[in-house]
């Protein structure tokens, strides 16, 4: 953390990818469970009658099944039998043999209760899933309306940048962008709005965000009251963890499509799928405000503004200004890690206030 953030009692939000210390809705398993499709079960147990039945065609005597002469034909059956656990006992598995089927057996009960709970949950998951959207985009909509209201009344306002009506809405829209990162990444982490249904509000609202940092960064640059700089520095910080963590889920997050389809882009090395229009936008705007970020925490460590005004001032001695050393403002600016020219117009404001020199010579005699 700079120097400048610990003066702004400004903290990295190292939790602003992380939904709240709540369990996964649901579980990893459920979350690999919902990625299988119905090709992925119908594959997954292909894959298993096969190898079964070659285990059985193919075993040693006295290791696959009780009839000695056992064929391909004989393995299928067999497989397929136990497979859906209807176990007919015409034929029976010795040996090793037994484990195999123990395993066929489990097999076939796992995946015969996920096609049925797929096909039972459907119609419900689908229906369940139209009015979360449905919720998530009046509310998004809700919060992006919020944050135009008050970027339009920050860009508007007449009165000084200094003004407690100006503080007061900087500090709404900082409290705003908190609410509005805690609702995303809930969300985001376990329910994926960002995957589905919610395109075109998500841009609305990226639009709007992008637009607000870019106006508290001009009101940030123009005011000369400390308490603004601050306000300002701390929005625009919300606002970037806000797209930053956005951007994670349009581009980086979890896997949603079904494993036969991520291998068969794998094998025909396809690369990623291809980001989404509001995805790419999200990055760019991501990228484009980590920029102005950097640029920021710049120009508040070096550049000339109110909080700067103050260190100089904290900095500087209390000597009358008859006293002031020749190079004493570069040795200063070498320790402020400030170039000299900044240095001198932040002693020209204090000067200019009246608050430097910090004790005249009539006051030093005085002392004496």
């Amino acid at each position: 953390m700079t120097n400048i953030e610990s003066e702004l009692e400004i903290e990295d939000d190292v939790r602003s990818m992380t939904p709240h210390q709540k369990p996964f809705m649901p579980s990893h398993v459920g979350r690999l469970v919902e990625r299988a499709s119905y090709l992925d079960i119908a594959i997954a147990t292909a894959v298993i009658l096969l190898a079964s039945s070659f285990y059985f065609a193919h075993a040693p005597q006295g290791w696959g099944l009780n009839k000695s002469d056992a064929g391909l034909q004989d393995a299928l059956y067999y497989s397929v039998v136990t497979f859906t656990t209807v176990g007919y006992g015409d034929l029976s598995p010795v040996g090793l043999g037994r484990y195999v089927a123990m395993a066929l057996a489990a097999s076939g009960l796992f995946l015969s209760a996920l096609l049925i709970g797929k096909l039972a949950s459907e119609r419900q998951s689908a229906l369940l899933l139209l009015l979360h959207t449905s919720d998530t985009q009046r509310r998004i909509s809700k919060f992006d309306h919020e944050i135009a209201e008050l970027k339009t009344r920050l860009e508007m306002s007449q009165a000084p940048f200094a003004s407690t009506a100006v503080q007061e809405d900087l500090e709404r829209m900082r409290a705003l962008a908190v609410a509005l990162k805690r609702y995303l990444a809930f969300n985001s982490f376990q329910a994926g709005i960002a995957a589905f249904g919610n395109a075109s509000t998500l841009a609305s609202l990226y639009e709007e965000l992008g637009g607000t940092f870019h106006a508290v960064i001009d009101i940030m640059h123009n005011t000369e009251s400390r308490e603004v700089v601050s306000r300002c520095y701390k929005t625009c910080k919300r606002i970037y963890e806000i797209i930053g963590l956005m951007d994670r889920h349009h581009n980086h997050g979890v896997p949603t499509e079904s494993f036969s389809a991520a291998a068969f882009r794998k094998y025909r090395r396809l690369g990623d799928p291809s980001p989404t229009k509001v995805g790419m936008e999200c990055a760019r705007l991501a990228l484009e405000l980590k920029i102005a970020i950097e640029d920021t925490k710049e120009w508040l460590a070096k550049g000339y503004h109110p909080i700067q005004i103050d260190r100089v001032y904290h900095a500087f001695p209390a000597i009358p200004r008859t006293e002031w050393a020749k190079g004493m403002h570069r040795e200063l600016a070498s320790k402020l890690g400030i170039s000299h020219s900044v240095l001198s117009k932040c002693v020209d404001k204090l000067q200019a206030q009246k608050r430097l020199p910090k004790i005249s010579a009539i006051e030093q005699l005085l002392d004496l």
